[in-house]
């Protein structure tokens, strides 16, 4: 495969950023962004570890808690331990946060398909056949960067 041109590249960037501003604007506020996210991998792997939630997000332990306690005090979202070990702290959606979940992705959803009809059918379909594309570059988006040689 050949490497996409330089222009190509800072296109793809500029309409990423649009399309996250634009959407940003118009999303609903019940939720920050990183909440949203942190809803959507409960409920994607319930019980999860507040160490994997924290790995997944690239985050701090300090940044979690202070994500998740408003979401815990609401009602959206429980804290536990595991039977095996009590150490060890577990965080479940509720039925309250499923269910605002759902109402915020619809939101979402809405929007998106509002923007995609705008669009020419091919370019449509072509926007939705580069998520798994799309997907993948996010993929190690927290990862650590690899090491870097320092010989000369």
């Amino acid at each position: 495969m050949t490497s996409p041109d330089h222009g190509a590249l800072i296109r793809l960037h500029t309409a990423v950023i649009r399309l996250r501003r634009a959407l940003d604007r118009e999303r609903d506020r019940t939720l920050t962004p990183a909440q949203l996210t942190i809803l959507t991998l409960l409920r994607d792997a319930p019980c999860g570890r507040f160490s994997d939630i924290i790995a997944a997000e690239g985050i701090a332990h300090s940044a979690l808690n202070r994500l998740i306690t408003p979401l815990i005090q609401i009602g959206h979202v429980q804290r536990g331990t595991t039977e095996t070990d009590r150490r060890r702290v577990v965080l479940t959606l509720t039925d309250h946060g499923h269910a605002l979940l759902d109402r915020v992705e619809e939101g979402i959803a809405e929007r998106l398909e509002q923007r995609l009809a705008r669009l020419p059918p091919a370019q449509r379909d072509a926007v939705l056949g580069a998520l798994d594309g799309l997907e993948a570059l996010t993929a190690d988006a927290h990862a650590p960067d690899p090491p870097t040689s320092n010989v000369q």
